[in-house]
């Protein structure tokens, strides 16, 4: 017993840093895994996902762009349209009112100013 007990103590301080290193590695092993997949869950370490993530970004951020330029641009020619419309409808107006006016003038009787008078435009 007694030379198995000196085997197992020369042993413990043959290999006493040996030892030491595992136990404090055993230890400080669920720290150090906690503290890499926490600075890999925060961004720390670039990793695919995260380059195709901010890549669809950068992809959507320029279409937005994109879009809202065209949006722009085609409400500018709504707006310009709808203009042009309103002017176009006051010019008809104005045209069928003209030549109802001329057509009352130049009526030669009555019944044909008559005539005139019940086609009149609306205004």
């Amino acid at each position: 017993m007694e030379k198995s007990f000196q085997a197992v103590q020369w042993l413990i301080e043959r290999y006493q840093k040996v030892a030491m290193a595992g136990i404090i590695f055993a230890f400080a092993f669920p720290f150090v895994t906690t503290g890499i997949l926490w600075l890999d869950r925060s961004g720390y370490f670039e990793n695919v996902y995260q380059e195709d993530h901010n890549r669809l970004q950068r992809n959507v951020s320029g279409l937005d762009n994109r879009l809202a330029d065209m949006w722009i641009q085609t409400k500018g020619q709504l707006d310009k349209q709808t203009l042009q419309l309103e002017i176009n409808h006051g010019l008809i107006r104005d045209g069928n009112f003209y030549q109802q006016r001329t057509c009352v003038n130049t009526a030669t009787t009555r019944e044909e100013r008559e005539i005139c008078l019940q086609r009149a435009p609306r205004r």
